[in-house]
């Protein structure tokens, strides 16, 4: 009985170093480590391997202690109470299956992983012990974003990865693409605000060139006696055919220009202006800290969000020039505009204001049966209830 006793003591310490870790049941322990647990009483006489031995064996026997062989020696791993239960009632067949998925962890393993790795190729057979293992709740089917045709299985007790389920990105294997797209704004927003000094850009005034050249009048006078005489003035040239001995000017040189800056002629909205040299730009991780900090998004996609994620949507909006990096961290391209947060995308319209454009308004634009529409038809323009309705009083279909 005592032994017993010691070797519960030592699983139930063991689960707990587990469970304070971030791998939970797929921590793996050396010997050290196991005798690192047994640092009090009443284990805190067991030195060495022959009297850790009896305990390990114990708990193998109960089939709470996976043994595992490394290159370094011989390691364990522990599975829960209630799945031990269920693991000594299998047999030989069935458990040979659950270890091979046991092993995949939180990975999963694609059941001709499973075929190749037991040797057993009946795709009933294989059917039939997966099943059961299902039924005992020791294995579920999980679904696998990059192969959803492929039935993939792993323990119950465990989290698929965000290998399998996409992330956070993904709800029951279907990509968000709200969230995404939340996202991408919230980072142009939070980035922008970081990224330029504003200040109301003025108009620009057109001056009058500094040389003197006819007016009008001179100038529709004198094409006027160029016509008169036959002749046209050629660019270049004097009234007398006289060349200018001038060089045409070389062209302006190039500047790097990006599809989101506004026109300085035309645009009277706030000036960007670029911070002093050594200003701190965000980074991923402080991007991160911004979104998951700020009850922003939802608090469960916030809990699971990671920096890589992050990293992930910035990668996407760099490509689609709306980022650029500077100095390890990230600005905002000129003139990249975005949604306020909490901001409705479709606002209200105002009493007697319609929106769209002409065809949108037309009935023929937001027609359900346009293709069926047609002269000689029974769906024709000549018939259409509708647009006789817009036409008399104004209204769409």
């Amino acid at each position: 009985m005592a032994e017993v006793r010691l070797s519960d003591q030592l699983y139930d310490r063991c689960n707990q170093v587990a469970n304070s870790s971030d791998e939970g049941f797929k921590k793996v322990f050396n010997q050290a480590e196991i005798l690192n647990v047994c640092d009090s009483a009443p284990l805190d006489h067991v030195k060495g391997g022959s009297t850790l031995l009896p305990l390990l064996n114990q708990l193998t026997a109960e089939a709470l202690l996976i043994t595992l062989k490394k290159t370094s020696g011989n390691c364990w791993s522990f599975r829960p109470r209630a799945a031990a239960k269920g693991v000594r009632s299998l047999s030989k067949d069935e458990r040979m299956v659950y270890e091979v998925i046991e092993s995949s962890y939180e990975r999963g393993e694609w059941i001709r992983g499973i075929k190749n790795k037991t040797g057993i190729k009946d795709s009933p057979s294989m059917e039939k012990l997966l099943k059961a293992l299902q039924r005992a709740g020791l294995i579920k089917n999980v679904k696998n974003v990059k192969a959803q045709n492929q039935k993939t299985y792993m323990l119950s007790y465990l989290a698929p990865s965000d290998e399998i389920t996409g992330g956070s990105f993904y709800d029951a294997g279907e990509l968000d693409e709200s969230l995404v797209e939340e996202l991408s704004n919230l980072i142009v927003f939070h980035v922008r605000q970081m990224s330029w000094v504003e200040e109301k850009r003025k108009r620009i005034k057109k001056e009058h060139s500094p040389i003197l050249v006819r007016d009008e009048e001179d100038q529709t006078t004198a094409g006027a006696a160029d016509t008169a005489g036959g002749k046209k003035r050629k660019r270049g040239t004097t009234a007398n055919n006289d060349t200018h001995d001038i060089e045409d000017s070389p062209p302006p040189p190039k500047q790097r220009s990006h599809k989101h800056a506004p026109d300085p002629e035309t645009d009277t909205g706030p000036n960007q202006l670029a911070y002093q040299a050594g200003h701190a730009y965000p980074t991923a991780a402080s991007i991160h800290s911004y979104i998951t900090s700020n009850n922003i998004i939802r608090a469960v996609k916030a809990n699971s969000l990671t920096v890589d994620e992050v990293q992930n949507v910035v990668n996407v909006l760099v490509w689609d020039e709306k980022l650029e990096e500077v100095n390890g961290g990230y600005r905002t391209v000129r003139g990249v505009t975005f949604k306020q947060p909490g901001e409705e995308d479709d606002e209200p319209e105002e009493e007697g204001k319609k929106r769209g454009n002409g065809l949108t308004e037309a009935p023929c634009g937001r027609c359900p049966v346009i293709d069926l529409c047609g002269n000689g038809g029974l769906i024709n323009a000549a018939t259409c209830v509708y647009f006789d309705r817009w036409l008399n009083h104004g209204e769409g279909a």
